[in-house]
């Protein structure tokens, strides 16, 4: 009978076999050893015995497991909790969230097994670029350029920033990382600015970092700053990018230090697999973008707000992001005019007339009759209408279509054209259609 290891044991048991496929078999060969090389001071015949019943059973069954399952299910709760629609200012970026998601799902059938992709309104990024340059990076990230240090002035334009944010938006701003296609520990006085969001938003901000075992003190004072709640509710990860890697961050922390601490082994060994996305665009990933983010991506070292939404990469694509607009901010005004013009201008939660139709990409359409059959990954919505509506889904699905067009080359008749409307609305709700400002064509 073995004694149930503790649960930052079990996890980091766990994370080796994820990282390690070999590391079961290592373990076989040279207990002690792959032990020490896996930071644990436990019996082997425990470690394997742990792993060899992680074989055979549920995860719903797995003694371990059991304590898994609640936290992650707290996790995904919490998460809708701050993305629920009272704390949205603006309803229209709830909305979005909503038919972005659909909308991926449609275009994605892995996303749909997975319960916890959410679409984020706001993400706020402290550098130009990045210095880690991982192979495996989604959103292609730039080599690092430039940092917004958190001097006196900038400290001060940060919280303003923050604050328009919240109140333009909403406090559903909050769920934004402060870091996206960055590495938050690029930034020198990173933790400054974390503190200073907590104060606006009441929580720390996610941090997923790929160079934890770079500076290990550092990291260790950054975690210690973090509440427990914070902590439990998933605000650290650490993206793994060697096999080696991966070992001396096993080394350098013990199980207990990572208890609360995602470990995402992205080696090329690990079991996890890649977006074709970015610089993972291979024929071999999986084709999903990446990002989390449909709204606004503010940028304090270039001083830049843009609008953009994720698309399925592609060449036109390469990173999983349309990018619809930028406009530049140098104080509090400057930036709630740029937030409040490029939400105007792009940010759709229904359709409006000179706006163009299209089908999203991997979506296509079948007519039967009076019958418009919408066919994503493995999903299908059927609409029944009449021939002025199969007519018009004909025109959009060719090169898209404004509703303003077909109401010139199909309709003359308003109630019609608001029969259309209506069956169209509920179409783009559902994630089977585009609707693109007539600007960016």
């Amino acid at each position: 009978m073995h004694e149930l290891l503790s649960w930052p044991v079990i996890k980091r048991l766990y994370e080796c076999a994820c990282a390690d496929p070999q590391f079961y078999e290592h373990l076989q060969k040279d207990g002690e050893g792959t032990l020490l090389l896996a930071g644990l001071d436990i019996p082997c015949d425990a470690a394997l015995h742990t792993l060899e019943s992680m074989k055979d059973t549920t995860y719903e069954e797995h003694p371990y497991f059991a304590l898994y399952l609640p936290r992650v299910k707290d996790i995904l709760a919490e998460t809708e909790r701050r993305l629920a629609p009272d704390n949205f200012a603006m309803q229209d970026y709830f909305s979005l969230g909503l038919i972005t998601k659909k909308r991926m799902c449609v275009q994605n059938s892995l996303l749909r097994s997975h319960p916890n992709v959410r679409y984020f309104p706001v993400i706020f990024e402290l550098s130009e670029g990045c210095s880690v340059g991982c192979s495996f990076c989604g959103l292609g990230a730039e080599k690092l350029s430039k940092v917004f240090f958190h001097t006196d002035e900038n400290a001060a334009l940060w919280k303003e920033v923050l604050s328009a944010t919240r109140e333009l938006v909403g406090q559903a701003a909050g769920t934004g990382v402060c870091y996206f296609a960055t590495e938050p520990f690029d930034n020198p006085d990173y933790e400054l600015f974390v503190e200073d969001f907590k104060r606006v938003f009441g929580h720390t901000p996610q941090t997923t970092t790929a160079v934890a075992d770079r500076d290990t003190e550092r990291f260790r004072n950054f975690i210690r700053s973090i509440s427990e709640e914070d902590m439990y509710n998933a605000a650290v990860r650490i993206s793994v990018r060697t096999k080696e890697q991966f070992y001396d961050i096993m080394r350098l922390f013990s199980p207990e230090e990572l208890s609360d601490i995602e470990i995402i082994p992205n080696n090329p060994e690990s079991v996890n697999r890649y977006a074709a996305s970015g610089r993972a665009r291979d024929e071999k990933n999986a084709v999903y973008s990446i990002s989390c983010l449909a709204g606004l991506r503010v940028n304090m070292a270039a001083k830049k707000v843009t609008y953009e939404e994720p698309e399925l990469p592609c060449d036109e694509f390469p990173t999983g992001e349309r990018i619809y607009g930028s406009m530049p901010f140098t104080d509090a005004g400057s930036f709630r005019r740029a937030v409040s013009e490029l939400s105007e201008r792009f940010l759709r939660a229904g359709i409006k007339n000179e706006d163009v139709i299209v089908l999203p990409d991997g979506v296509h359409v079948e007519i039967n009759g009076n019958e418009a059959a919408f066919f994503g990954d493995g999903a299908v919505l059927r609409v029944t209408g009449n021939r002025f509506f199969t007519e018009g889904v004909k025109l959009l699905s060719d090169k898209g279509i404004s509703l303003a067009e077909t109401g010139k080359k199909l309709y003359n008749s308003d109630y019609v054209m608001n029969m259309f409307r209506e069956k169209l609305e509920r179409i783009f709700e559902a994630g089977y259609l585009r609707c693109l400002p007539k600007e960016l064509f």
